[in-house]
């Protein structure tokens, strides 16, 4: 028995040590690696072979040795030995401090961002007219506004309904893009896009008005250009700035140019081929543009017009031409006067939630603080109960 088995420690050894000779995984290893050598540190029985002889991996027992063997990982990307899921995972524990640390430094940060986006809407001047109730049933009205100090230009003209929903379906899908860019419609077309509106009989329009937007007669045998239910009630109010702070009032130039977007002028909307004897719209107007842009809240508010120049302290008024029934709609008209920043409009809103957020985080860093000083006591208080149970065995 105990001549066999050395039969079999013999075998290993031969095994090891032949330069030509598979282990048991077919792996021929170099002539360099010997039994003996492997054995050197051992105690008991031999760990290296326990794991060739145990692991999947046939290059686990080279790992340590001078020469490796090359593996499938060695050709492999960083993104493909992540995405083929080779890297292992590091558990990230925060510590008390840490979390302390990190939920105070937000809490620092939301809080004067948020400052800084509640004073840049604070500093922006913005005066809201309800002009539908003071004009109502009148054909032509003046609405009086005070400017509280020297205001930077330039300032903006808007116009804002309530409860108007350009976003239904019945509006929305009555604009054609094809004709929006300056193409004629077919007959099938014009029956998908404005079944009901495909003449100016059908737009409502009084009868001097049939005219096109350059002044000329068009042929009403034609079906009109722009259809739909967009154009059919189109805002059509105008606006008059003017500067009564002398005997005389003076009137101040609004300008329509660059309100809308570039990307509307450039690819959107177009005049036709004889647009002035063809269309009652004209579609490079940038009013004309902003309205057809569809909102999805029921708050349409539109940029009309802009104003350049800075304006002083003082009273203005604004002379208005009120020709669109709230009726229709059911809702109010607002006329807005007001200057931007880099963010855009008057609105704290954003800086109040970064201000909330720095709240919850400071909240956040007291409940933590907490926390870590109660488990911070509880350990303090096992140790002196450990440290007091030890003197006592060894006083025993």
């Amino acid at each position: 028995m105990k001549q066999s088995k050395q039969t079999q420690n013999q075998a290993h050894d031969d095994q090891f040590s032949g330069s030509n000779t598979p282990n048991v995984h077919g792996l021929f290893l170099p002539q360099t690696l010997t039994m003996g050598q492997i054995s050197e540190d051992r105690k008991g029985e031999d760990q290296r072979l326990k794991l060739i002889r145990a692991s999947t991996d046939p290059y686990e027992a080279f790992k340590d040795d001078d020469f490796l063997y090359p593996t499938k990982e060695d050709e492999m990307s960083l993104w493909q030995k992540y995405s083929g899921d080779y890297i292992q995972g590091m558990p990230v524990l925060p510590t008390g401090k840490c979390s302390l640390f990190c939920n105070i430094v937000c809490c620092f940060y939301f809080l004067i961002f948020g400052l800084v986006f509640v004073g840049i809407a604070g500093s922006i001047t913005e005066i809201k007219l309800n002009y539908g109730k003071e004009c109502e049933g009148k054909q032509q009205c003046v609405v009086n506004f005070e400017i509280e100090k020297n205001t930077y230009g330039p300032f903006f003209l808007y116009y804002e309904l309530n409860e108007f929903y350009t976003s239904h379906s019945d509006f929305a899908q009555s604009i054609s893009p094809k004709q929006m860019k300056g193409y004629e419609l077919t007959d099938e077309e014009y029956d998908v896009y404005c079944p009901d509106t495909q003449s100016f009989e059908s737009l409502q329009r009084p009868v001097g008005f049939n005219k096109s937007y350059a002044g000329f007669m068009v042929d009403l045998n034609k079906k009109v250009s722009p259809c739909g239910v967009a154009a059919k009630f189109i805002f059509n109010d105008s606006f008059l700035l003017f500067d009564v702070n002398t005997d005389t009032a003076t009137s101040l130039a609004l300008n329509s140019t660059g309100i809308a977007f570039s990307v509307d002028l450039e690819y959107k909307y177009s005049r036709t081929q004889n647009s002035q004897f063809r269309q009652w719209l004209d579609l490079d107007d940038e009013k004309i543009i902003n309205w057809f842009n569809i909102q999805s809240l029921p708050l349409v508010r539109k940029l009309y017009a802009r104003y350049d120049n800075d304006l002083s302290k003082g009273q203005y008024s604004i002379v208005i031409q009120n020709n669109y029934p709230t009726d229709i709609f059911g809702g109010e008209k607002y006329l807005i006067v007001t200057t931007l920043s880099s963010f855009g409009s008057k609105n704290f809103s954003f800086g109040y939630l970064l201000i909330a957020t720095a709240g919850i985080q400071l909240v956040s860093a007291i409940v933590v603080y907490i926390k870590h000083r109660i488990v911070e006591k509880r350990e303090k208080h096992e140790q002196k109960i450990h440290a007091d149970l030890k003197l006592k065995e060894k006083s025993d």
